[in-house]
């Protein structure tokens, strides 16, 4: 893609979902060190917040993921490969995050701190990464490699995911 084309809807939103995503993880990065020093009594004070960022890593990073699972990655696929390279490292990556909101979510029913506190700052750490991956490697490769058609397709699967 040169630098005057128009940047594909689809990627848009595939970096809008980032954003969003990092205003969760900046919220986190607050608490998790409450969590760690103050234990159980941190838990009942912060419930609300760990509330929320257990629903928004559930819904929003899913949906994320969703859409590079069942969008991004099947179309660039067919230009680099899903079992080797990028896309192979970054679906490693989303199963990882999943056990790790699944593991978040097990400590949040169980009031665990400490729990709570290594799945949460696994979240952010391995996220954190993760997305500058993408966008320094993976969507400029996309914008590379993708034909206007291709990101059209992109888009299609993505709305069609809702």
């Amino acid at each position: 893609m040169s630098p005057e084309q128009q940047v594909p809807e689809a990627l848009s939103i595939l970096v809008r979902e980032h954003r969003e995503v990092e205003h969760h993880l900046d919220a986190a990065r607050q608490w998790i060190p409450v969590l760690q020093s103050e234990g159980a009594v941190a838990v009942d004070s912060l419930v609300s917040e760990l509330q929320s960022f257990g629903h928004a890593v559930r819904s929003d990073l899913g949906l994320h993921i969703a859409h590079e699972d069942r969008a991004l990655f099947i179309v660039m696929g067919r230009h680099i490969g899903q079992q080797t390279g990028p896309i192979a490292v970054m679906l490693m990556e989303h199963r990882h995050l999943e056990r790790a909101v699944d593991a978040y979510e097990r400590a949040l029913m169980q009031r665990d701190a400490e729990g709570l506190a290594d799945a949460a700052a696994d979240i952010v750490q391995v996220l954190s990464a993760h997305m500058m991956k993408e966008e320094r490697v993976l969507f400029p490769m996309a914008s590379r490699v993708l034909s206007n058609e291709e990101w059209q397709e992109v888009l299609d699967l993505i709305q069609s995911q809702g």
